[in-house]
């Protein structure tokens, strides 16, 4: 999933006409190798695995590329509940056919797990969901991807270094601040212009 700031890159440049930025090129290539070096780069196998790791954030970026382009005036409140209404409406049926209603736990169960699914989804899912479709709103989507999408994946190495004790090699530390490094140039650059439009006048 951390190919998504590629693609956000791309597609702003493709469906929203941000110009292409030789130091937001160069920071998510850093970002990209920094994770890299922390994971550690594994190859993949399985095409059709890889394929549907790779379409993923495209998915995702879509629909980041139809709310900015098409739905400008909307309000970020609106947009996120619509999001999850319609996919709701669109999930239920799947669920139902290959899953169903017996595919839920005892009564007794689901009751205790009832509270624990309230406020996951209606308070971290829908107001993580509303906190990015604000940002973007005020940001530029490559700008806002680039910040967030490789936070979990630092954030998560910062918890497992301080609290869970695990040795920290000099890979994994060069590759930390190569990514936060690449993260910061977002962060405190400029916003995303607009790529030059060309006309007949300018033949």
């Amino acid at each position: 999933m951390q190919t998504e700031p590629v693609y956000a890159l791309i597609g702003a440049r493709l469906f929203l006409g941000h110009a292409f930025q030789l130091r937001r090129v160069l920071a998510v290539g850093a970002i990209l190798a920094g994770i890299a070096l922390v994971l550690g780069a594994r190859p993949l196998s399985g095409s059709l695995g890889v394929a549907l790791l790779l379409a993923t954030p495209i998915a995702w970026q879509s629909s980041h590329w139809i709310a900015l382009r098409g739905l400008q005036g909307v309000n970020p409140r609106l947009l996120s509940a619509a999001r999850y209404v319609y996919g709701t409406l669109v999930l239920l049926p799947v669920w139902l056919v290959f899953d169903g209603v017996g595919s839920l736990p005892p009564a007794a169960e689901l009751a205790a797990l009832l509270p624990v699914i309230a406020v996951q989804g209606a308070l971290l899912s829908y107001f993580g969901t509303l906190a990015w479709y604000a940002s973007i709103k005020r940001l530029d989507l490559a700008r806002t991807t680039a910040i967030v999408v490789p936070s979990g994946p630092l954030l998560s190495l910062v918890v497992s270094w301080f609290l869970l004790g695990e040795l920290v090699t000099l890979r994994q530390v060069f590759g930390f601040a190569l990514s936060t490094c690449g993260v910061l140039v977002f962060a405190l650059g400029q916003g995303a212009s607009s790529a030059p439009r060309y006309t007949a006048d300018d033949e």
